[in-house]
C-alpha cells in the first residue's frame, strides 16, 4: 500500500486554505451573533423567570464564541489583503467594518441583557462569567473604535454605561483597570466620536476611582496599573479638544449653529487651560492617589465638552453621514439587519450569500435574510439612507462602464505593431 503524501508547500495552495478559513470564520462569526441576538431576546425572559442557572452558561458561550471567533478573523482578513500590515495603520476593510458593527451590537445586547435581569446576584456569582464579559466588552469596544466607529451610537453609549456600573460592582480594581478601562480608554482616544460619547458619562470618574484604590495599595504591580491607567485617562481627556470644529468650518458646512461652534470652543479652551495648570501644579509630586484626586477637577469640564460634542453630532447632516457609513458596511453583509437573530439562516456571511435572501427593490444594495428583518431594518433607519445608496449604486455602476468604454477605445486605437524584417 503506497505511503499518503503530504502536498507540496505552494503559494498558492496556501492563499487558498487562508481564504477558505477566513470564509469559514466569517459564516461562524454571522451565526455566532445572530444566536447571540437570540440569547439577548429570549435570555432576558429566562433569567427573569428565575432560570438563571440554564441560561447563563449560554450567555457566557456566546460571548466567549464571539471574542475568539473575532480574534482570529480581523488578523487573518489583513493578512490577505494587506501582507505584513499591521491592521491599526490601515483602512478598514468594507468586510470587516460590517463584521464589528454586527459583533458590538451583538454583545452589547447579550450583555445588557444579562446584567437587566440577574448578573452579579448570588445565583450567577462566578468570577469566569465576570471575566468573560469584561473581556468581550472591552474587545467590542475596541474594535470598533479601530474599524466600526459608525456602529457606536447613543444606544451603544447608554448600553456601556449599564455595563459599566454592573461589572464595577463585582470587579476587582486590577481587573476592571487591566480588562476593561484601560483597553476601551486608549482605543476611544483615537476615536472622536467614541470619546466624546464616553467621556460625557460616569468612564472618566471611574478610571480616577478605580487608579486612587490601586495607588493606595503597596504593591508595585498594582501600582503600574494605577500609572498605566492615569496615562489612559490623560489620553482620553487630551482627545477631546482637537475635535471641535475650527472656526472657519461655518454652519453651513457642519449644518451647525454658529452658537454651537463657539460653545464648542469655549469648552475646549476652558479645558485645556484649566488641564495645563493642574499639570504644572502636579508635575513634581509623585503620589499617584493625590493625581487621581486632584484630577477629579477636570471630569466635569470634560464631561461638559463631551456632551457638547455628542450634541453636534445630532445635527442632520452629521447623523446622516454616521448612518450612512454604517449602511455601507451593513451592505456587505448577508442580512444588512445588524440585530439579526435568524439562526436558521444558511448560505455564506457575505451580501448575497445568504440561501433565500433578498435584496432591496428600491436602493438594489443591501440584502435581507427575509421580509422579517427587512422590515426592522427599515424601520430602524434604512429608510433614512435607502435614496442615497441608491445613488451611489448607480454612480458606481456608470463609473465602472466608463472605465470600461475607456479600456476599449485605448486597444482598438493601439497602432499594429511593426514587422521586423527577415534577416537572411
Amino acid at each position: 500500500m503506497p505511503d499518503l503524501q503530504q502536498p507540496e508547500a505552494g503559494g498558492a495552495t496556501s492563499a487558498s486554505n487562508e481564504e477558505q478559513l477566513l470564509g469559514s470564520l466569517m459564516e461562524l462569526h454571522c451565526v455566532s451573533c445572530r444566536f447571540a441576538q437570540l440569547v439577548a431576546s429570549q435570555g432576558t425572559a429566562a433569567l427573569a423567570c428565575g432560570r438563571t442557572q440554564r441560561a447563563a452558561p449560554v450567555v457566557n458561550s456566546s460571548l466567549a464564541c464571539l471574542t475568539n471567533v473575532l480574534s482570529q478573523l480581523i488578523p487573518l482578513a489583513y493578512t490577505k489583503h494587506f501582507e505584513d500590515a499591521n491592521p491599526e495603520e490601515v483602512e478598514a476593510l468594507p468586510d470587516v467594518q460590517g463584521v464589528c458593527a454586527a459583533h458590538l451590537q451583538a454583545v452589547l445586547a447579550v450583555i445588557d441583557a444579562a446584567h437587566g435581569a440577574g448578573f452579579g446576584r448570588p445565583h450567577w456569582n462566578d468570577p469566569a462569567s465576570f471575566e468573560t464579559h469584561r473581556v468581550a466588552l472591552a474587545m467590542a469596544v475596541r474594535n470598533c473604535c479601530g474599524f466600526s466607529h459608525a456602529a457606536w451610537d447613543e444606544a451603544a453609549s447608554a448600553a456601556f454605561e449599564r455595563s459599566l456600573a454592573a461589572l464595577a460592582q463585582v470587579s476587582s480594581p486590577l481587573e476592571l483597570a487591566s480588562e476593561l478601562l484601560c483597553p476601551v480608554a486608549k482605543a476611544a482616544a483615537a476615536c472622536p466620536r467614541v470619546a466624546a460619547a464616553l467621556a460625557s458619562g460616569s468612564l472618566l470618574g471611574v478610571m480616577l476611582q478605580v487608579a486612587r484604590q490601586l495607588a493606595g495599595t503597596a504593591d508595585r504591580c498594582t501600582q503600574e496599573w494605577a500609572s498605566k491607567l492615569l496615562a489612559n485617562w490623560h489620553g482620553l481627556v487630551q482627545a477631546l479638544p482637537p475635535s471641535v470644529p475650527a472656526a472657519d468650518q461655518s454652519a453651513a458646512t457642519l449644518d451647525v449653529s454658529e452658537e454651537m461652534v463657539a460653545e464648542l470652543q469655549t469648552a475646549a479652551s476652558a479645558l485645556s487651560e484649566q488641564r495645563r495648570q493642574l499639570l504644572r501644579r502636579l508635575q513634581f509630586n509623585t503620589d499617584l492617589a493625590d493625581h487621581a484626586v486632584q484630577l477629579q477637577q477636570l471630569v466635569q469640564p470634560a464631561a461638559q465638552l463631551g456632551g457638547l460634542l455628542v450634541q453636534m453630532s445630532r445635527s442632520p447632516a452629521l447623523e446622516k453621514e454616521q448612518q450612512l457609513d454604517l449602511a455601507r458596511a451593513a451592505a456587505t453583509r448577508s442580512c444588512a439587519y445588524l440585530r439579526c437573530a435568524n439562526v436558521a439562516g444558511q448560505g455564506g456571511a457575505a451580501a448575497g450569500q445568504g440561501v433565500g435572501s433578498m435584496r432591496c427593490s428600491a436602493c438594489r444594495a443591501v440584502w435581507y435574510c427575509g421580509t422579517a428583518c427587512s422590515h426592522a431594518d427599515w424601520r430602524a433607519g434604512h429608510k433614512c439612507v435607502c435614496k442615497a445608496l441608491a445613488a451611489e449604486r448607480q454612480a458606481a455602476k456608470a463609473a465602472r462602464k466608463a472605465a470600461a468604454a475607456e479600456g476599449t477605445a485605448a486597444v482598438v486605437q493601439q497602432p499594429p505593431p511593426q514587422q521586423q524584417p527577415n534577416q537572411a
